[in-house]
């Protein structure tokens, strides 16, 4: 989804990355619906760091990405935007949910 809404690289946090480029990382499963005794349906937390070299284009990604996920049944996403001085480079980071229903 990432990668076709954006047409950057997408690389797991552990990867060193180019610019511009996004990571992924899941940080939360949980249980959020019973019956009978097992679980009917469950959460899955996503955390999506976008990295840019210039502060208009990442702010236009965040954008772009935020209306992507929401399309794609994602929980409207919380967006952190800053400047990582450790790096140099403009971030977004995009926090979001997805209910996901038990087979």
């Amino acid at each position: 989804l990432i990668k076709k809404a954006l047409n950057i690289p997408v690389f797991d946090e552990s990867e060193s990355i180019v610019y511009p480029a996004a990571t992924i990382g899941d940080y939360l499963e949980s249980p959020e619906l019973f019956g009978d005794g097992k679980c009917m349906e469950e959460s899955t937390s996503i955390s999506i760091g976008l990295w840019y070299q210039d502060r208009a284009a990442r702010d236009e990604a965040a954008k772009t990405l935020k209306k992507a996920l929401v399309a794609a049944g994602y929980a409207a996403p919380t967006v952190h935007k800053y400047f990582d001085a450790n790096s140099r480079k403009y971030r977004a980071v995009l926090d979001t949910e997805k209910n996901l229903k038990e087979e």
